[in-house]
């Protein structure tokens, strides 16, 4: 069940029971099984106690039905952050088969320093069972892009990232490079369970393509077992960006590794499509290059 309207059921007009979470978080407490789904709005209170509540009910085991968890728009301290990350870690270590898969947490002042603490809560787990990580719109930066690949680099369960919104550009791109090169074998795909990659307005332009393609190719010995959607949609690529583009779409030895490419508002005028359309489109079911 998903709980975008618990708020409602549970209001108590000028008694501020509209915005607490007190009733969201007993349902997950009390291990509700209609529970799988939480939403806290924007409009909701939730601080680092009710973060802590929700940590503790995951660390223990005492939820075990929660699958998602959706709380974008809050203001978080750090400290709690690496404590909620840390309880996630202590999940997926406990039980390999269930636990929170889908997050999206933390408000657009996020920055580097929150983004950081809860990475450094994930990092024993690799990831926790995380397979959606939204992190759109959190001012992450350059140090935050080489925490995030530190710490998914390995996993073998997350398959969408959303870092769009954030104006990291080429220097993020290149610490996430770094990451890879610090902490994954010449032998193995990087991020290797990877189907959904979301960069849309990240202010990368062909440098940072560049960087970007050899991330996702990895070594010539290495092949992706997954085709990746990739939205570049509104970044200062350029035609001279189009080019790293042909590489991960005419991968030579097994087609292109990209399932969707989303490039619209890239600048690559008509000199990139040109460029685009001589690769070899194999296995590109969709590519959108609207108002370039």
């Amino acid at each position: 069940e998903n709980v975008w309207g618990e708020g409602l059921r549970n209001m108590a007009w000028g008694s501020g029971a509209f915005n607490s979470c007190d009733k969201l978080l007993e349902r997950v407490e009390k291990n509700d099984p209609t529970l799988k789904e939480l939403v806290i709005l924007p409009m909701k209170t939730f601080g680092a106690k009710d973060l802590e509540r929700l940590s503790n009910a995951i660390e223990n085991g005492v939820n075990t039905h929660l699958v998602s968890i959706s709380a974008s728009g809050h203001q978080l301290p750090p400290s709690s952050l690496k404590a909620f990350g840390n309880a996630l870690s202590i999940q997926a270590q406990k039980q390999q088969k269930f636990g929170i898969t889908s997050l999206a947490i933390g408000s657009k002042d996020m920055g580097d320093e929150g983004v950081i603490a809860l990475c450094q809560g994930l990092a024993p787990s690799n990831g926790a069972l995380l397979q959606h990580f939204d992190l759109g719109w959190k001012e992450i930066g350059k140090d935050g892009l080489y925490e995030i690949g530190r710490t998914f680099v390995h996993s073998t369960f997350l398959t969408q990232l959303d870092l769009s919104r954030n104006d990291f550009g080429n220097d993020g791109i290149v610490q996430l490079s770094k990451t890879v090169v610090e902490h994954y074998d010449d032998d193995a795909v990087a991020f290797p369970a990877l189907e959904q990659l979301i960069l849309s307005e990240c202010n990368i332009d062909s440098a940072g393509m560049d960087v970007l393609a050899k991330i996702l190719l990895g070594q010539e010995n290495t092949k992706r077992s997954k085709r990746i959607h990739l939205a570049i949609g509104s970044n200062p690529i350029g035609s001279a960006g189009c080019h790293s583009l042909v590489q991960l779409l005419s991968c030579a030895d097994h087609g292109s590794i990209i399932s969707h490419l989303q490039a619209a508002q890239c600048s690559i005028g008509d000199e990139g499509v040109g460029i685009l359309s001589n690769g070899c489109h194999q296995h590109v079911e969709i590519m959108d290059i609207s108002d370039n």
